[in-house]
C-alpha cells in the first residue's frame, strides 16, 4: 500500500475547537444532541436562530437555515424511535 504524502507547507490540525452546522430544525437537533452535549449561552449579539452546545472539549454551533436555504447542507437527525424499519 502506498503511503500518502504529508503536505508540510500547512500546519497540522492540532485540535478541533468547534463546528458550525446549518439545521432545518434546530429544536430537533438540540433534542438529539443534548443527550451527550450541554447547551451553553450564545452571544447576545447574534441575530439568528440557533443553539450552542459543548462537551468533550468541542463546541457545536447549530444555525437555523432560512426558508430559502432549506435545500442547502444540513444534518438529518433520525433517532431510533423515529427511524422507519
Amino acid at each position: 500500500m502506498e503511503k500518502k504524502k504529508i503536505d508540510e507547507s500547512r500546519p497540522p490540525l492540532m485540535a478541533l475547537n468547534h463546528v458550525s452546522r446549518l439545521c432545518i430544525d434546530v429544536k430537533k437537533s438540540l433534542e438529539f444532541l443534548t443527550s451527550g452535549f450541554v447547551e451553553t449561552e450564545r452571544a447576545a449579539s447574534l441575530d439568528l436562530e440557533g443553539a450552542w452546545l459543548f462537551s468533550y472539549g468541542v463546541g457545536i454551533h447549530l444555525v437555523q437555515v432560512k426558508d430559502e436555504d432549506k435545500n442547502g447542507p444540513s444534518w438529518t437527525i433520525t433517532s431510533r424511535s423515529s427511524a422507519k424499519t
